[in-house]
């Protein structure tokens, strides 16, 4: 026979925000771009470029936790050739996920793609913020552009996701 547990409240030892339970979302912070049309601008650079404007940090509330990430970015080009297309999420200069793609369209490339996920293996300190930098590079000076509805009037938008999860 199983075991029932009920219970109206649960209560920190010095304050309820610091109830630990192991693999439960302690907090998600997010940053959404949805501006129009090449808001964003256009990287046309052959070594990295950081999009600042996709920056997302997150301050753990919990020594110990984990850092869950996603970055899913939509972006295209209209180069009549191929070219490869590299990626990077970072925090504090060190890099933890590196993406590459290789777009060969007749007219235009347009995607929306994840190019992040995972979880950072660093341990987090309570009360000390991570920034997590999204940086782009094409293999040519072809222009990787970003928010880019390919012609319609949808408005597309860049995303980085980040979720503290109690250990």
């Amino acid at each position: 026979m199983g075991s029932t547990l009920t219970v109206d409240n649960i209560v920190g030892a010095t304050t309820a925000a610091n109830v630990k339970l192991p693999g439960a979302i302690v907090q998600t912070v997010t940053t959404e771009l949805s501006q129009d049309d090449g808001a964003l601008g256009t990287i046309t650079s052959t070594s990295f470029t950081e999009l600042t404007a996709l920056r997302c940090t997150i301050t753990p509330k919990l020594t110990g936790s984990k850092i869950y990430y996603r970055s899913s970015v939509h972006c295209g080009n209209n180069h009549t050739g191929g070219s490869w297309f590299h990626t990077r999420l970072q925090v504090a200069g060190a890099v933890i996920s590196e993406n590459s793609f290789y777009a060969n369209e007749q007219y235009d490339m347009i995607m929306n793609h994840t190019f992040h996920e995972g979880i950072d293996p660093t341990t987090t300190t309570a009360g000390s913020a991570r920034r997590y930098d999204s940086f782009f590079r094409g293999g040519s000076a072809v222009p990787f552009k970003f928010n880019w509805p390919g012609g319609n009037s949808m408005k597309s938008k860049c995303v980085i996701t980040l979720m503290e999860i109690a250990q």
